[in-house]
């Protein structure tokens, strides 16, 4: 299974937060996105397609309160101008060259789903590694479980 082909919407704020402003600029730069407008807080993209334009904000400081929801926003339209999952999207952002790691459950998942990780190691592992809150760690890993099971069924 290819975790980039599962259509999901994402709302983990942590991973949402962890997305640099610069990287998400040089993403949409090197996708074909222009620069419409900056502001003070931000700066607007927009991209031309057949039947109108696609707008999207992205925030200059991660510590706004309302960045994550911004990167929301972000995702669902960049997903559907692109026709991919939001979770592929996002795997590219975090994996962009100069992106921060501070967010790197990518390849913990990956064991996850191929079967060399239980729930419980994939808990432990963002507990242990990326800093997770327990309850956090337990509730990801049940829903990737969920998310796989769900696939293989």
């Amino acid at each position: 299974m290819d975790l980039r082909q599962i259509r999901a919407v994402v709302t983990d704020s942590r991973a949402l937060s962890s997305l640099e402003p610069e990287t998400v600029c040089d993403y949409l730069g090197r996708a074909g996105w222009t620069v419409s407008d900056a502001r003070r807080t931000g700066v607007v993209w927009t991209q031309q397609l057949d039947d109108g334009v696609a707008t999207v904000f992205v925030p200059n400081d991660r510590s706004y309160a309302d960045y994550p929801i911004r990167m929301t926003e972000l995702l669902t339209t960049l997903a559907v101008v692109e026709g991919r999952s939001q979770l592929a999207i996002l795997a590219d952002l975090l994996d962009a060259p100069g992106a921060s790691r501070g967010f790197l459950v990518n390849e913990a998942v990956l064991r996850l789903l191929a079967g060399s990780w239980g729930p419980a190691q994939l808990a432990a592992y963002l507990r242990r590694d990326c800093g997770w809150l327990a309850a956090d760690a337990d509730e990801m890993a049940t829903l990737w479980v969920r998310l796989r099971d769900e696939e293989d069924a």
